[in-house]
Formats: structure tokens, C-alpha cells, sequence
């Protein structure tokens, strides 16, 4: 699958403000299921620092300045992915998870603040449940059981709603369900990750080419293999109890939200903002599916 992207969005000011800095993470990663093939940044006003580089997980990053005043700012970003559908998930055994190779691999994933929810009494159950004769089958319960118990709700939680607080709410939205299948991995000493990026669902039901989404959060697990071979990292979206396919294209990934957040800005200035902000996605034909329909 091709998918051609583009995120917009305007920013006004209610006064001139200066400085005014943004970071993006946008960029499609090009690993694993997908390959960004064309990736352009902007910027309205032109900026004077326009830079790239490369975060502690692997994204890139743009940072970009605009030193003088203004009222508006126009971010657009136009990006083209491919993507594929992933192989079956290794499932490999509990052991696995102790090897050197394995630990290595899993690093800084294998740590949360809200990791070992056994801890707490009211949470205790939920982690034993998930728990499953393999790490594959782990992450299979964890993302049937995560989407099940819990309701999709805008509004009732935000981007500082803690994993502890959305269990006892009871509702949240793809971040939320997100940091809880991740911390209930961690509890049981699998490496996990917490994916940003767009999931294509269209009004027109499977055969829609087009659509405007949100950006959404899924989850990584890395799945030890028999032997000698490394382990997989192997993604899921308990959102939608369902398998990170090809129509979901990933942007970054790191331990939790915080280390992914697509739009991070700052300025100076007595004035307040408002941000209108699109994305659109639009299906089109890879270089095999034009040779099939030729």
C-alpha cells in the first residue's frame, strides 16, 4: 500500500509574538513494514533556522525558528509511505526474555514509570490475567484484554492523564490504552514501545482512498525468537484489538508519549494562540498494483 499525506496547520496570535520555535517529529520512519519515499517541510513565514536531526530512538527531527514578529504561522508537511502487512509474530518462550541478546535489544523499553502495576492491589488482577503461556501470547491477551476493558472517550482524559488514573476512570483515548498495554508488557519483563503515527480508516468503508485522521498510538512488542536469532519487535493497536497492519503508518516511537509528541512549540510574547490543524490521507496505486490493473 502507497499512501500520500499532508499535515497542516495554522497557527494565529492575538498579538505579535517572537522566537517562536517548533519541533516536529513527522517524518515516516523507513524500517521494518514501510519505506518513506518523499518527505517536504513548509514553512509560512520562511523560517531563518530550519534543521534536521536525529532523536535518542531513532526519529528525525525538525526544528525550526522564526525570530520576528508575527501573527501567523502555516506549517504544511507532505510526505509519501509504503507500507506492507508484517509476518506472523515469532513466539518465542518466556526464557528467552533472560538472554543477554534479548536485554540488550529491549534497552530502555523494558522501563516505566508505571511499569510493574502489580504493585498496586487494585491492578494486580489485570496483570495476571494478561499473562500468557509465551510472550506472544502475552501480547495477544494484552491487546484484546486492554481494548475490551476499557471505553474509547475523547475528553476525559489528556496528555498528563497517568496510566494509573485512566484504569481508574475507565476511559481514554488511543494514548491512554496505548501507556497501559505498555506498562502491563513491562510488568512482565517484555521490551515495549509506544508508536505515534495515522491509521487510514475511511468513510467509505474498506474501498475509501481518502480520509481526514488524527494522529494515533499504538504499541511495539519485542518478541524473543527460538534459538539463536534476534528478537522481533512486533506492533499491535489495543485502540482497535487488532494488528499494526498496512494501514498504519509510523511515524516515531519511544517509551511513552512524551518522547514521540508529533508538535512540541514554544514563544515569547503577551498574546494568546489558536491552532487549526488537518491531516488528509489518500491511498494511492504501488508499482505492482498499477502492473496487476494494467
Amino acid at each position: 500500500m502507497r499512501y500520500q499525506i499532508t499535515y497542516e496547520s495554522t497557527y494565529r496570535y492575538s498579538a505579535p509574538v517572537v522566537g517562536n520555535f517548533n519541533r516536529l517529529r513527522m517524518r515516516p520512519r523507513s524500517d521494518g513494514t514501510q519505506r518513506c519515499e518523499h518527505f517536504d517541510v513548509s514553512v509560512t513565514p520562511k523560517p531563518d533556522r530550519l534543521a534536521t536531526y536525529e532523536d535518542l530512538f531513532g526519529n528525525e527531527v525538525t526544528e525550526l525558528l522564526v525570530a520576528a514578529p508575527l501573527q501567523r504561522l502555516r506549517i504544511q508537511v507532505d510526505t509519501t509511505v509504503a507500507t506492507t502487512e508484517p509476518m506472523p509474530p515469532p513466539d518465542g518462550s518466556w526464557s528467552d526474555l533472560q538472554g543477554e541478546r534479548y536485554r540488550a535489544a529491549a534497552g530502555a523499553y523494558r522501563y516505566h514509570p508505571y511499569a510493574y502495576l502489580h504493585e498496586s492491589p487494585d491492578l494486580a488482577d489485570l496483570v495476571d490475567e494478561v499473562r500468557g503461556g509465551t510472550p506472544g501470547e502475552t501480547l495477544r491477551n494484552v491487546t484484546r484484554i486492554v481494548h475490551e476493558r476499557f471505553r474509547y472517550e475523547p475528553g476525559v482524559t489528556d496528555a498528563q492523564t497517568t496510566t494509573p488514573s485512566f484504569v481508574a476512570l475507565g476511559a481514554g483515548v488511543c494514548q491512554d490504552f496505548a501507556h497501559l498495554a505498555l506498562a502491563l508488557l513491562r510488568s512482565h519483563d517484555i521490551g515495549a514501545r509506544y508508536v505515534s503515527g495515522y491509521f487510514f480508516t475511511s468513510p467509505d468503508g474498506p474501498d475509501g482512498t481518502s480520509a481526514e485522521v488524527q494522529t494515533h498510538a499504538w504499541i511495539e512488542a519485542l518478541l524473543p525468537v527460538d534459538g539463536d536469532s534476534d528478537p522481533v519487535w512486533f506492533g499491535t493497536d489495543p485502540t482497535n484489538a487488532i494488528i499494526a497492519g498496512r494501514d498504519h503508518v509510523r511515524i516515531g516511537h519511544g517509551r511513552m508519549y512524551a518522547d514521540v509528541s508529533p508538535v512540541e512549540g514554544t514563544f515569547s510574547g503577551d498574546a494568546e494562540s489558536t491552532v487549526d490543524a488537518h491531516v488528509a490521507m489518500r491511498r494511492v496505486p504501488t508499482a505492482a498494483e498499477d502492473l496487476v490493473a494494467g
